[in-house]
């Protein structure tokens, strides 16, 4: 079962030495009692928006429970496996991780409506509006504690973009036959919509050898995570439609919430706010820092390819119909979801041009 092929792999993980990025302890800290939260991530350890603003959170929270909380971070999947986080986060196995709800619809089916595949291309626009759904959306709340989980905070990866090795995907008609990696909602679009590629499932440590090899001949990646896994070393085309944003939650365990005191838990609530911005904040100024690295690398530069309106909405109208076929299988498991994701996309239209008139709140402080 996958409980206990968790629960050994904790075991195995924690008899050897980690590959955490971990908040060291001082001298002073020797002699106290200090709880250890783990935090279970995929994403590589390093320097990232996402990393960089998690590392200045876990200091927070040591700094302001006086030492008495400590947050230790497993990289690469080295203590649950990304598809395996709710159920590692829900039973314990880690105290903290970052959820991807579209793995587990049928147990998360309204946060996965929180993944749009329609919408403004904007970190802050999505997490912003999907933060106001959720806090005035008491069914919500009621789903994560079906599933023993205590929510922390939540941040987009960003819009998707696709990278190719022989020629742009201007447009879906560009793809002609050609074996793409597709994420769930771009799968379903081009089954929806009849787009003529074959689309392949590879996670992203699989993708470099498939472009490399030549088995796909492109993937639907995310900006950040291109130098990352360094997949423009097999690849050069670059297009971004611009269209929706991928949602991640992190969430605690709650036995691991609710055996902390009132005052550790009000670290973490008062957080919040300003994690969610910094966390946009990151990912929207490394997606820009990234765009300018791969243009420029000198080894291997990636051609930007720019699309028309006409072409754009070609995306959009494929992903358009991929999210009411996702919003129709929430439905099945949570009838509210229709009327969830109607308030979502009012939301996005409403914090958007909040956002065109007066700027991201880290502009205006």
């Amino acid at each position: 079962m996958i409980l206990d092929r968790l629960k050994m792999h904790k075991v195995l993980v924690t008899s050897i030495a980690t590959l955490s990025l971990a908040v060291g302890f001082s001298a002073a800290d020797a002699y106290a009692e200090v709880k250890t939260l783990s935090y279970a991530a995929a994403n590589p350890p390093g320097p990232s928006g996402i990393n960089n603003t998690l590392k200045w959170w876990a200091e927070k929270i040591r700094e302001q429970t006086d030492g008495a909380l400590a947050i230790e971070f497993f990289h690469m999947g080295s203590l649950v496996k990304l598809k395996d986080a709710l159920e590692g986060v829900s039973s314990g196995v880690a105290d903290i991780a970052y959820v991807i709800p579209a793995y587990t619809p049928s147990r998360l089916p309204l946060w996965n409506i929180a993944t749009t595949s329609q919408g403004p291309a904007d970190e802050w626009i999505a997490v912003e509006s999907w933060s106001r759904i959720r806090d005035n959306t008491p069914a919500i709340e009621v789903e994560e504690r079906r599933n023993n989980l205590k929510y922390i905070g939540h941040y987009s990866l960003g819009p998707v973009v696709l990278l190719s090795r022989d020629r742009p995907y201007l447009s879906p008609d560009d793809f002609n036959g050609d074996k793409v990696r597709l994420p769930g909602s771009y799968a379903r679009a081009a089954r929806e919509q009849g787009w003529d590629v074959t689309s392949v499932n590879l996670t992203f440590s699989d993708v470099y050898t498939g472009l490399e090899r030549g088995t796909i001949d492109g993937t639907m990646t995310y900006m950040g995570h291109i130098p990352t896994y360094r997949h423009h070393e097999v690849a050069s085309h670059l297009v971004e439609p611009d269209v929706g944003q991928n949602m991640n939650t992190i969430v605690m365990n709650r036995d691991t919430w609710d055996g902390l005191s009132a005052e550790e838990q009000a670290v973490f609530d008062a957080l919040r706010d300003e994690l969610l911005q910094r966390l946009a904040k990151g990912n929207i100024e490394e997606r820009q820092t990234v765009r300018e690295q791969l243009k420029t690398d000198p080894e291997n530069p990636v051609q930007f390819h720019a699309i028309d309106d006409a072409q754009r909405g070609q995306w959009e109208r494929g992903m358009s119909r991929a999210t009411t076929e996702k919003v129709a299988q929430s439905t099945k498991y949570a009838p509210t979801a229709t009327g969830i994701n109607e308030r979502y996309m009012g939301m996005l239209e409403q914090v958007e041009q909040e956002i065109a008139n007066r700027g991201y709140p880290w502009e205006t402080r």
